[in-house]
C-alpha cells in the first residue's frame, strides 16, 4: 500500500535533477569542462530537492511518507548536492590542467579570479559549514536551527555567482526554486503562518514529570486522528512565559468539538518548563503528522508502550470502543 509513497521522493528528486541537467547540458565542450557544468547544475537540482523536503506541510508529509522519511532524504540529498557542487571547481581545475598546472591552480584560487569565483566559493563554503556542523550529533538545538540559515545564504551567493557569469535568467529557475522552498519553510513553518491558534483549556498531571494539556481551538480545528502528532509552540499567558519554539508532541485525545490533548514529559529545557503551564496560555499548532494506528488489523492486537510512548494508545482508547481484544503492555 505504501509503495507509491516510497517512490515519490526519489522520483521528484530525479525529475528536478534531470530537468536541470537536460536544460543546461553542454555541447561541443571538452570532457572535464562538461563534467564541471553538469555537476554544478546537478548540485543545484539536488539542493532544490533537498530543500523541498524541509517544507513542513501536513498534506505534503502525508503524500511523501511522513516527516521522518522527508528529513532522512533531506540529509541524503543535501550531502549529494554538496559533493556535486564540490566537483564543479575540481572538474574546472582538471580541464585547466591539460593546458598547464598554473591554470589549474588559478581555477581553485579565488584571489586570482573575479567576483563570480569569489561568490561561488563563498556559497560552497557556507554549504559545507551548514552540513558539517548541522549534522553534528552533539549540536544544541538553537545553534542547529541557526546554522540552517547558512543554506539560504549559500543559495543567495550561488545566484550572485551565476548572475555575474552572465547566464540567461531562464537558467536560474533551479536555484530560485530552492530559495522559494526556504522562504516557504521560514514563513509557513518557522514564522508560524501555517499554524492554527489554540489555547490551553485544562492542565492535568497524570504522573511525575508528565503534564497533559487540553487545547481548545480558536479557529478551524485540525483534522487530527489518534496516533498522530503535532508541532506545538507554547506562547505567553497569565503568569506564564512560553518557550515559543515548535516541538513535536503526540496527541493523547481528540474530542468531537476539535479539542485535542497532548501528553508532555519533562525531557528538555522547554518540556520541563511546560510542566508549569496554566490554562489561558496561547498555543500555535502545526500538523497533524504521522499515520500510526491508521492501519489496524482485523483481529486481536498487542500494544507495547514505554514511558510517554503511552500517549498514542491513550488517544486510540479514548477515541472509540475497541472492535476486538487488545493487550496493552506499558
Amino acid at each position: 500500500m505504501h509503495r507509491p509513497r516510497s517512490l515519490a521522493i526519489p522520483l521528484i528528486s530525479m525529475t528536478l535533477v534531470g530537468l536541470t541537467v537536460l536544460w543546461t547540458f553542454p555541447e561541443n565542450l571538452g570532457f572535464w569542462r562538461s563534467v564541471a557544468i553538469v555537476s554544478g547544475w546537478a548540485g543545484c537540482g539536488l539542493l532544490a530537492a533537498s530543500l523541498l523536503l524541509m517544507i513542513r506541510e501536513a498534506r505534503l508529509a502525508a503524500w511523501l511518507g511522513g516527516l521522518e522519511t522527508m528529513y532522512r532524504w533531506h540529509h541524503r540529498l543535501g550531502v549529494g548536492a554538496y559533493l556535486a557542487l564540490l566537483m564543479h571547481p575540481l572538474a574546472l581545475a582538471a580541464a585547466g590542467w591539460a593546458e598547464s598546472p598554473a591554470l589549474a591552480w588559478a581555477m581553485l584560487a579565488p584571489w586570482q579570479q573575479g567576483w563570480p569565483v569569489w561568490l561561488g566559493w563563498a556559497g560552497l563554503l557556507c554549504l559545507m559549514a551548514a552540513l558539517a556542523l548541522a549534522l553534528s550529533p552533539a549540536m544544541p538545538y538553537a545553534r542547529w536551527r541557526g546554522l540552517h540559515n547558512l543554506l539560504a545564504l549559500a543559495i543567495v551567493l550561488a545566484l550572485g555567482h551565476l548572475l555575474l557569469l552572465g547566464l540567461d535568467y531562464l537558467l536560474l529557475w533551479s536555484p530560485l526554486l530552492a530559495l522559494a522552498f526556504i522562504l516557504w519553510r521560514f514563513l509557513r513553518a518557522d514564522f508560524g503562518l501555517a499554524a492554527h491558534p489554540y489555547v490551553v483549556a485544562q492542565v492535568d498531571h497524570p504522573a511525575p514529570a508528565v503534564v497533559e494539556v487540553r487545547l481548545r481551538p480558536l479557529a478551524r480545528p485540525l483534522a487530527a486522528r489518534p496516533g498522530q502528532f503535532v508541532l506545538a509552540a507554547f506562547l505567553d499567558g497569565p503568569g506564564f512565559r512560553g518557550c515559543g519554539e515548535y516541538h513535536p508532541y503526540t496527541i493523547s485525545a481528540v474530542a468531537p468539538d476539535g479539542e485535542i490533548a497532548l501528553g508532555i514529559k519533562a525531557l528538555g529545557d522547554c518540556t520541563r518548563h511546560l510542566q508549569t503551564v496554566v490554562p489561558g496560555v496561547a498555543v500555535r499548532i502545526e500538523g497533524p503528522f504521522g499515520d500510526f494506528l491508521n492501519e489496524r488489523p482485523a483481529g486481536p492486537e498487542l500494544w507495547l508502550a514505554g514511558g510517554i510512548g503511552i500517549t498514542p494508545f491513550l488517544g486510540g482508547l479514548r477515541n472509540s470502543p475497541l472492535p476486538h481484544p487488545v493487550r496493552l503492555i506499558h
